[in-house]
């Protein structure tokens, strides 16, 4: 059964102004001796599905689908957030869902389940948030998010969140050059998260790329001597080999991080950033030249490693890594050899959204799916 409810901005469901209850997609009857499916009728709407990822596939919100020994959650709730504007629904037998008669426009789907997400585009404490119409995100680490561009992904995303009807305080605290470990407990740049962590809803950790850059790029600094290009080569080569080992030191070091955050601040959700193959760029193409694609190669496996190791984590995947691969021209979104442009932020900033269950219904896509796969605390 669904439920739409207009409230007034910031309100909560106590306060509705007004209902209207309708039937799961008008195609599911209640209740059913069969499985039914909740289908979207004519006009823009959201529709997906809510499955227990059983087979373990699902990595991140772009590596992930219900696959065939998943299976459909019956009864999950769901609430739609949009302008003070919100819907309520349950999943079908299949564990399918739809919202119908919607507007273009940007939404938040936000969940009501004891499990965490295995495709990590859930985040329980958006939903609540929303209801009472505000959203705070904080944003720490190093320069990824920091730098290169007039509107950073983190801004993007608020804005997002903003087209949605929510009031958002958007802090970006990241520290160009930080390493992981220098936002450790008892840190500096850890009392500057503390200062705000009773303000925050989400928080975005862009941390462990200079861990493993320091090591892997530092003779490729001087991108504008093509000599050292070739000189330095087989220091590249070398540098990945310790590269696991790096990236698997700075994500201990995030998860100290994120055990100390949910001390203070219990429920809070995390994002991590996964960067992207920066080996996949023109200039280290050409640097490294011959070996490009052996590097390329290596640097992908230490990168989907890292995914795998964080994917077992409690926390959001901001898979920055795989939203790069599905672009057709990579070399257009980077401002230089390590940061995103314009073009580049504003296609993280909406992946981030997304992440946080953000979908936006338009001309182009009026009917979106987003589906989630949970897996057992």
């Amino acid at each position: 059964m669904r439920v739409l409810a207009i409230a007034k901005k910031g309100a909560r469901v106590r306060s509705c102004l007004a209902a209207l209850v309708l039937g799961c997609g008008a195609s599911c009857p209640q209740p059913s001796e069969t499985p039914c499916h909740c289908r979207l009728g004519p006009g823009p709407g959201i529709h997906g599905t809510i499955y227990e990822d059983r087979n373990g596939s699902d990595r991140s919100a772009r590596v992930s689908g219900y696959g065939r020994r998943d299976r459909g959650l019956p009864e999950v709730r769901l609430d739609l957030f949009h302008h003070g504007m919100f819907a309520t629904t349950e999943t079908c037998a299949d564990g399918s869902y739809a919202f119908a008669g919607l507007t273009p426009g940007a939404y938040v789907v936000g969940l009501h389940a004891d499990r965490r997400a295995a495709s990590k585009n859930y985040a329980p404490s958006v939903g609540r948030a929303l209801l009472n119409g505000t959203l705070r995100l904080t944003t720490i680490g190093d320069s990824f998010p920091r730098e290169s561009a007039s509107r950073l992904f983190p801004a993007v995303a608020a804005e997002l969140f903003e087209r949605a009807g929510a009031e958002v305080t958007n802090r970006n605290i990241a520290r160009s050059g930080s390493l992981a470990e220098e936002w450790l407990p008892g840190t500096n740049a850890f009392a500057s998260l503390e200062g705000v962590l009773d303000e925050t809803d989400v928080l975005v950790i862009s941390l462990g790329g200079n861990d493993v850059l320091g090591g892997l790029f530092r003779p490729f600094r001087d991108l504008d001597d093509d000599n050292s290009y070739r000189e330095y080569a087989y220091t590249g080569t070398e540098a990945l080999s310790d590269a696991t080992l790096l990236i698997e030191r700075a994500l201990s070091n995030v998860r100290t991080i994120v055990r100390a955050v949910r001390e203070r601040r219990p429920g809070l959700s995390i994002v991590w950033v996964l960067y992207p193959n920066l080996l996949r760029g023109k200039p280290w193409r050409d640097a490294v030249s011959v070996g490009a694609n052996l590097l390329i190669e290596r640097l992908d496996e230490v990168l989907k490693d890292a995914r795998r190791s964080a994917a077992r984590d409690d926390l959001l995947l901001l898979d920055v890594y795989e939203l790069l691969n599905a672009q057709d021209d990579v070399d257009a979104l980077y401002y230089d050899t390590l940061h995103l442009n314009d073009e580049g932020h504003r296609l993280a900033g909406e992946e981030l959204f997304r992440t946080l269950g953000g979908v936006v219904v338009s001309a182009e896509d009026s009917r979106p799916e987003y589906s989630v796969g949970l897996v057992r605390r």
